[in-house]
Parts: structure tokens; sequence; C-alpha cells
């Protein structure tokens, strides 16, 4: 029992310095790491957009193989404004102008970007005059130049092609 009292007796803590010093650190640090935090969540949410218009194109492109009818894409960048409508959305539809349901959720095949937390904008839709992209039964992509679509979050953007010809979607 003597041993043991007189190791722990012998034992003291940090000082008010020792401990400031830490502080200090950890502060430093902490502030060098948050901004690459909030890039490395641009980049996120940049992709996580990308991958949604990507794979509207592509669900697009399959339904209208598969049903052996026109399946189209209506993207709007955020500064279009279509009656009382911001755009910064897109839906998928058919031959007759009618959203399509989603596969999974089975609610409208449609997203509003502005509803997702980290500020994505769809900066750019280069299609044709409707802004829009159609399949064909066969797959291939009308305007037959194919079309590109540009969406920003924070300092992050990517860039969606949909080729003419085979109707390959690219994202980059």
């Amino acid at each position: 029992m003597d041993r043991f009292l007189r190791f722990y007796c012998g034992m003291r803590g940090f000082t008010l310095v020792e401990t400031l010093i830490m502080i200090t650190v950890v502060g430093i640090t902490t502030a060098l790491v948050i901004p690459e935090v909030g890039h490395v969540s641009s980049d996120y949410q940049a992709d996580r957009a990308a991958d949604a218009i990507a794979g509207a194109f592509r669900f697009a492109e399959s339904e209208a193989v598969r049903t052996g009818s026109p399946v189209g894409v209506q993207v709007k960048p955020a500064h279009a404004m279509v009656q009382a409508d911001n755009g910064n959305w897109l839906r998928v539809f058919d031959s007759g102008g009618a959203t399509i349901e989603h596969p999974v959720n089975h609610r409208p095949y449609q997203t509003d970007f502005d509803s997702w937390t980290g500020g994505v904008t769809v900066v750019s839709f280069t299609s044709d005059s409707t802004g829009t992209v159609t399949f064909s039964a066969l797959g291939d992509p009308a305007p037959a130049g194919g079309a590109n679509c540009v969406v920003r979050a924070g300092d992050a953007q990517r860039t969606i092609f949909v080729r003419s010809g085979a109707g390959r979607v690219e994202v980059q």
C-alpha cells in the first residue's frame, strides 16, 4: 500500500501553460482543415448532381428502348424562367409529355436541385430550343448533335455529355 501511494502521490497534472498551448495547436489545426472539408463537400455535391442527371439520361434511353417509344429528359437551368418557375430542375417524360414514374421510389421522375443542400445549380443545358433530349426507340438521342449540361456546387463544376449516335452519357 505504501508503494502504491508513493507512486500516485508523485504524479501531477498539466499546467495551465501546457493546456493553453494544446488548445492553440488544436485551434490552428482545425482552422487549416475546415476549408478542405468544405471543398470536399462541394466536390461531393457536384458529383451527386452530375450522377443524378446522367442517371436520368441513361434511364430515359433504356426506357425508350424497353417500351419502343420515345422518352425524353427536360432540364431547366437555374436562370431559365418558365411561367413563375426559376428552373434548376429536370424531369423524365414519355411521348405524351407526361412525367414518367421513377423505377425505385415510384414517384414522378423529377429532381428539383433547389431542394438539395449544398447549393447545387444547373448552370447550363445545351440541346435544342425546347431544352430536352429525346431518345428514340433505338436509343438514339435527338437533337442529333447530342447535348451537354453543366452543374455547379460551390467551386466544383461537372459537365454531363450525351453523345450523338450511340447516346453514350459521360460525366467530366
